[in-house]
């Protein structure tokens, strides 16, 4: 099964639901700025993963990893977004700026030089 990922803003996380005694599931709205139109994701986090939200809430920024599934049931057909991963953004860095910091290397200081009023520019 595909995987997705996509960035935005949690608009709001519902309450764990448990639908029967072996499957509970958790509703959160993910808020994605496309151009001008703000679209709001609804997504569903299901069994164990419903504990990945623990430390978020309304306002973070986030980056979701999730499949698309979809079935039909008594002729209905219904779509679910199911998030498998929620990373904060907040205080990630991104992985570019560690390989540069780890590349770094000291600056060591320059003797001091004459200092000339005949500047080229």
């Amino acid at each position: 099964m595909q995987e997705f990922q996509i960035k935005g803003r949690i608009k709001e996380i519902g309450q764990v639901e448990q639908v029967s005694d072996k499957f509970r599931k958790l509703a959160f709205l993910l808020t994605v700025i496309d151009k001008e139109y703000e679209i709001i994701y609804p997504f569903q986090l299901t069994q164990s993963r419903t504990d990945i939200l623990n430390n978020s809430k309304a306002g973070d920024d986030v980056k979701v990893s999730f499949t698309i599934r979809a079935n039909e049931w008594k002729g209905k057909h219904y779509v679910n977004l199911d998030a498998h991963a929620v990373e904060n953004l907040i205080n990630a860095v991104p992985k570019e700026e560690v390989r540069m910091s780890q590349r770094a290397k000291p600056i060591t200081p320059q003797p001091d030089l004459p200092v000339s009023d005949n500047l080229p520019f």
